[in-house]
């Protein structure tokens, strides 16, 4: 799980860092939002994140960018939220629910609908 949140926020942040431009870590990207660095207070790799840790980056990403969105699907047992992220292009965002639609219609195993260029991967 951490592996792949990790993962989650390399190709959240790798975008934003890079276009300042001078290299700079731990400010701001031209899209106002703010590095891991500057919400946690390291760099990636220079310590390991904890999970918390990564969800408050992440929430943090979504109420600032109109390409995140989360929800609290539910609680663990031991009563910490679980969150669901959606990362996508604002465009994507205003059709969710018709991306859901699709992606159920061709999980039937007799699905005779074609895939489309505007069908997004979902993972």
């Amino acid at each position: 799980m951490i592996r792949s949140i990790g993962f989650m926020l390399a190709l959240l942040v790798a975008t934003p860092v890079q276009a300042q431009g001078d290299g700079a870590i731990g400010r701001e990207s031209a899209s106002g939002i703010p590095s891991p660095e500057a919400v946690l207070g390291h760099q990636p790799g220079v310590k390991t994140y904890r999970d918390g840790q990564v969800t408050q980056y992440l929430r943090t990403v979504a109420e600032q960018s109109d390409r995140v969105t989360y929800e609290t699907i539910g609680y663990s047992h031991e009563g910490r939220p679980i969150d669901f992220f959606v990362v996508t292009s604002p465009d994507n965002h205003a059709r969710l629910e018709d991306i859901r639609q699709q992606h159920l219609r061709l999980s039937k195993a007799d699905a005779s609908v074609a895939v489309g260029d505007d069908m997004p991967v979902v993972i």
